[in-house]
């Protein structure tokens, strides 16, 4: 019975619930991108609530000294901002700079891939680090902060989360795909209908502007600390 109730709590604390929802949609998402269909999106799934798992003991570990506790609440805060800040300023330029270059005649096919590609490891590991990482841990450590905090927290990571999916659903695989080789005329048409209605970064700012005002009200444990 004791047990039962350990691994109740495990599963119901501290925003874990959350975590693995979130988790396990975002690894869905992932295995939809290695084209096996259905199968990819299972593992995704299961892959995503493993990692929840690993990454919520992670943050058990890390909060069992109740002084850290506030320090982690606004370190993972501060760094979800400036991440969110590191994207959508990449974002603004990178479609100015592609706008321009897509524009210019004198730019051929294999000069447009070569300018593109060195962006895709940069959105790829910023992207992972946010998913992976610093969102569920700042889920974690900031769960039971004040009722303030977490709401603006909520709202910031609803509409970051947002912006994560309109990514998967239109522009993630796609883009992956034409940065391989070297782009077709039809894969610089795409381009530049998708760069032209491409306003993700509105969202990443209004979800910074919201993490800025959880950050704003300070962290005071709204639960006994377990």
């Amino acid at each position: 019975m004791e047990q039962k109730s350990k691994l109740k709590r495990f599963f119901t604390e501290d925003g874990r619930p959350v975590v693995f929802v979130l988790l396990m949609i975002i690894f869905g998402f992932y295995g939809s991108m290695i084209h096996m269909g259905i199968i990819g999106n299972l593992l995704g799934l299961l892959l995503g609530f493993s990692w929840a798992v690993v990454i919520s003991l992670i943050g058990m570990l890390l909060r069992k000294p109740k002084s850290w506790r506030p320090k982690l609440a606004n370190g993972t805060l501060i760094g979800m901002i400036v991440a969110l800040g590191l994207l959508s300023g990449a974002g603004i330029m990178y479609i100015g700079m592609m706008t321009e270059a897509l524009n210019q005649a004198s730019l051929n096919n294999s000069m447009l891939s070569a300018l593109m590609q060195p962006a895709v490891p940069y959105y790829i590991t910023m992207n992972s680090l946010i998913e992976m990482v610093i969102v569920p841990l700042l889920i974690l450590c900031n769960w039971n902060g004040s009722a303030k905090r977490k709401a603006f927290m909520i709202a910031g990571l609803a509409v970051w989360l947002a912006m994560r999916i309109w990514t998967f659903l239109a522009y993630a695989e796609m883009r992956l795909d034409v940065s391989q080789g070297t782009l077709s005329a039809a894969d610089i048409e795409w381009f530049k209908q998708t760069l032209a209605v491409d306003y993700r970064y509105v969202l990443e700012l209004i979800a910074e502007v919201l993490l800025i005002l959880a950050a704003i009200n300070p962290f005071a444990s709204s639960t006994k600390s377990k």
